[in-house]
């Protein structure tokens, strides 16, 4: 394993050094050689040959200052896992600056659970499709963690959901494909997290209703909000969510005529999705979303009641800079080349069939 420093890293690292040792010779030969460099390459190797010639213990008790420039430099999950053979101390720091951390379907052991409260720093974990559910109330040791990653984990049940309650710092959450998890009794335990969490994603929880959003009326941070393949009605609890900068709603099939009319009040609101929609293209919805000041992007992509008649009214939305309307089945060729023609200046209008 070879690690690069800055001259000045080396210097500090010399200076700690015990007189003869291999390591040290070898940095100082390489500030000779190379001081008027910006980096060095330092014979940092860890082979016996080091251990031996380092006859006292601090080639290993480095301090922390210096264990985490090198660990700056190691980028690489092998070089990293080597650090922490060498010994305890090792170990420990570079599991404490550990700052992400992914499982998969197969980690599935206690032990994995157990060493959590080792990472310290970790501020993104990633435990997508992995199994061990019912060990999430092992998360709230990292004090640190920001980012938290449970989608396709399809074994979660709405009782796994609690230990939520206690990572009141998350920014970023993904319950995503969790179809028994995410109901509107479960939604509770994410009400701690209101001053905090910025990105959402709740796709694919179809026991999800309007009735569940209550538990986000007062998430004034939230800026991206995933409600997918979910069964709200209305969006009326969004309103106190006045970060809130895009919204998906792609195939939520029972949105009811007048659900957007809640969201006049959202100046941030840019980017809405509303790919596979039914029964929404109404003069009702055209009117509200010509209420969102802040609206750039559009996506009605297969939406099944999309027709010519529904055009004059798109071409309103003047501050529209993205506009997709590729296969929506009952527009026709003629309204759609009219409104490239008036939208063109302003806007990207996506057309066409997949």
């Amino acid at each position: 394993m070879v690690v690069h420093l800055r001259v000045d890293e080396a210097a500090s690292l010399c200076i700690y050094m015990a007189p003869g040792t291999r390591l040290q010779t070898d940095l100082y030969v390489c500030l000779r050689a190379h001081a008027r460099m910006s980096t060095l390459l330092a014979a940092f190797v860890l082979s016996p040959s080091v251990t031996k010639a380092s006859n006292n213990r601090a080639f290993w008790d480095l301090p922390n200052d210096l264990m985490i420039i090198i660990m700056s430099h190691l980028t690489n999950d092998e070089d990293r896992h080597t650090m922490r053979l060498v010994c305890r101390h090792w170990h420990m720091a570079v599991n404490a600056n550990v700052s992400r951390l992914t499982g998969n379907m197969y980690w599935t052991c206690n032990e994995h659970v157990l060493m959590l409260p080792q990472f310290s720093h970790v501020a993104s974990v990633n435990l997508s499709q992995c199994t061990l559910v019912g060990h999430i109330r092992a998360l709230k040791f990292l004090p640190a963690l920001k980012k938290l990653e449970l989608n396709w984990c399809t074994g979660l049940t709405p009782a796994s959901l609690g230990p939520l309650a206690d990572l009141t710092g998350l920014t970023h959450l993904d319950i995503s494909g969790c179809p028994e998890a995410v109901t509107d009794d479960s939604m509770r335990h994410l009400a701690g997290m209101g001053n905090s969490l910025e990105w959402l994603s709740l796709q694919g929880c179809p026991l999800l209703s309007s009735s569940g959003l209550a538990w986000l009326r007062t998430f004034c941070r939230l800026s991206y909000l995933d409600l997918s393949g979910t069964r709200v009605v209305n969006l009326l609890h969004l309103s106190g969510c006045t970060s809130l900068r895009r919204l998906r709603l792609s195939g939520c099939e029972q949105l009811a005529d007048g659900a957007f009319h809640s969201l006049a009040g959202l100046p941030a609101l840019a980017d809405l999705d509303l790919r596979g929609s039914r029964h929404l293209m109404t003069a009702t919805l055209l009117d509200d979303l010509a209420r969102l000041p802040g609206l750039r992007k559009l996506d009605l992509e297969g939406s099944e009641d999309l027709t010519d008649a529904n055009l004059d009214s798109l071409m309103q939305l003047t501050g529209l800079t993205h506009l997709n309307i590729s296969d929506c089945a009952l527009l026709t060729q003629t309204g759609l080349n009219q409104l490239t023609l008036r939208m063109s200046r302003h806007c990207a209008v996506f057309q066409g069939y997949s």
